[in-house]
């Protein structure tokens, strides 16, 4: 099973090099486009990419995206609230350039103010998509975040921080991972420590 990964088009606060998380925006016009376009890519190429479910954050950016993509290729939407962007506390609304949003980008354990840290987003991406391996056996198409993007990357490969922090995935990109092929292995069942 192959699974497509899609950020959501643009919104308003990506014109403005602001910081969404888990802000509600809703596409700018611009975003509407890119997604009618991502949707007439996938209809265009239904037998290759072969697409059989859509799954989409529980966001307005990213439902409206997946609903885009859904009417083209007519299939229903699935909503994962597992799958919403990166809680960036009380940066969000800042620009990118703020200083406590780039520290956290280079500290995965360090929790942004009141939000969460890049492995608190692990801790819940990663079992979302295992439970995909076992839910699905045909293709999927995710709709999903910038930031939660690079964290789904992980899943599937080794990266260092240099690595993530480059790893951008620009609006209604597209990536496609082999979900046999993750190098993610479950942890093996151990022994309790002996009390």
């Amino acid at each position: 099973m192959l699974l497509y990964v899609t950020r959501h088009g643009r919104t308003i606060n990506n014109e403005t090099g602001r910081i969404s998380g888990v802000v509600d925006v809703p596409l700018a016009p611009e975003g509407v486009e890119e997604a009618k376009e991502l949707a007439r890519r996938l209809y265009e190429g239904r037998d290759r990419y072969r697409i059989r479910h859509i799954v989409s954050s529980n966001l307005t950016r990213a439902r409206q995206t997946a609903e885009i993509v859904a009417k083209a290729l007519s299939l229903p939407v699935v909503v994962d609230s597992r799958f919403h962007e990166v809680c960036f506390g009380s940066d969000e609304g800042s620009l990118f350039s703020a200083r406590p949003y780039q520290e956290c980008k280079d500290e995965p354990f360090l929790r942004f103010a009141g939000g969460e840290s890049l492995a608190d987003a692990v801790c819940r991406v990663y079992p979302a998509l295992d439970e995909m391996r076992r839910t699905y056996s045909e293709n999927v198409l995710l709709v999903a975040h910038g930031m939660l993007g690079r964290v789904i990357a992980t899943y599937f490969h080794s990266y260092t921080i240099g690595q993530f922090k480059s790893n951008l995935m620009p609006n209604c990109g597209l990536v496609c991972y082999d979900m046999e092929q993750a190098e993610r292995h479950p942890v093996p069942e151990v022994e309790p420590f002996p009390g």
